[in-house]
C-alpha cells in the first residue's frame, strides 16, 4: 500500500505514514521501527487526552509463539499496561519484518472528521513475558519519544 504522509522521527528511527480514508473517517497507518533486539517489542501510541503514555491507546507488535502480533493496550499507569478494547475503532491490525530488519505496525483507525492533530508515543522494548510486553528503558530517547502528529496535511 502507498501511503500519502511518512514523517521520519528523531528517535529510533522510527517513521509513521498514513492516508486518510474521507469515505468512512479513518487512517491507514504504517509504523516502522527497529527492534532493540530480535525478542523486543515495538509500539505506536495515540494519546487523546495528554502528551506522554498516561492515558494514551497503543498499538505494540511483538512475536508470539514464533508468529508476528499486533496487540492493543490501555495505559492507565506506569507500572501497568492492560490489553483491551481501544477508545476508538481499530480494524486490520497486524505486523510484519521490513526488508530493512525494522518492525512494522499496519492497522486501520476511525477518527473524528474535525481532528487535526493526535498526541503520539512511540517506543521500543527489550522482550516479552508470558505474552506481555516488558517494561521499556528509561533512556533519554525512550523519554523523549513523543510529539504531535499532523493529520490535517491529508486535507489540502
Amino acid at each position: 500500500m502507498q501511503f500519502s504522509i511518512s514523517t521520519e522521527l528523531p528517535i529510533f528511527n522510527s517513521t509513521p505514514h498514513f492516508t486518510f480514508n474521507a469515505t468512512n473517517s479513518s487512517y491507514s497507518i504504517a509504523f516502522s521501527a527497529p527492534l532493540p533486539n530480535p525478542n523486543g517489542w515495538t509500539a505506536w501510541v495515540i494519546n487523546p487526552t495528554a502528551t506522554r503514555m498516561i492515558g494514551s491507546q497503543a498499538f505494540i507488535a511483538f512475536r508470539n509463539k514464533g508468529s508476528l502480533v499486533v496487540k492493543t493496550y490501555n495505559i492507565s499507569s506506569y507500572s501497568s499496561i492492560v490489553e483491551g478494547k481501544l477508545s476508538f475503532d481499530v480494524w486490520d491490525l497486524e505486523a510484519k519484518t521490513s526488508d530493512d530488519g525494522k518492525m512494522v505496525i499496519y492497522g486501520s483507525l476511525k477518527v473524528p472528521t474535525s481532528v487535526e492533530k493526535v498526541n503520539q508515543v512511540w517506543q521500543v522494548g527489550p522482550g516479552v513475558t508470558h505474552d506481555h510486553p516488558m517494561k521499556h528503558e528509561l533512556t533519554k530517547g525512550n523519554l523523549g519519544s513523543s510529539g504531535e502528529l499532523k493529520l490535517i496535511d491529508e486535507f489540502d
